[in-house]
């Protein structure tokens, strides 16, 4: 899984459009609904459907090297309610099943 880079962020997966999604306005964070929407949506499954979000600090040349840290978020239940997440720079989506998917 590759991340975001500049003004961007990956989204992967179980989505119709997966790829690079740009930032709407640069340097303000996005909700986690927008950016799924502008990769076209969640693909329909027939199961739970969840997200994990990878995040990666942006290098500080005093601190080394990025840090990346993984969240899990459960989607959809039969019905998607996607929490209001914040996504930011350099972040990644990945959309999943679990058990198919993994």
């Amino acid at each position: 899984l590759g991340f975001g880079c500049g003004d961007a962020i990956r989204v992967t997966g179980n989505v119709r459009e997966p790829g690079l999604i740009g930032m709407p306005i640069a340097g303000k964070p996005v909700l986690l609904s927008e950016v799924l929407g502008l990769a076209g949506g969640l693909r329909p499954t027939g199961s739970d459907i969840k997200v994990r979000i990878f995040r990666r600090s942006q290098h500080d040349a005093e601190s080394g090297p990025p840090a990346l840290s993984e969240e899990h978020y459960l989607i959809s239940n039969g019905v998607p309610c996607i929490p209001p997440i914040e996504l930011r720079h350099f972040d990644a989506v990945e959309v999943f099943s679990p058990g198919h998917d993994e």
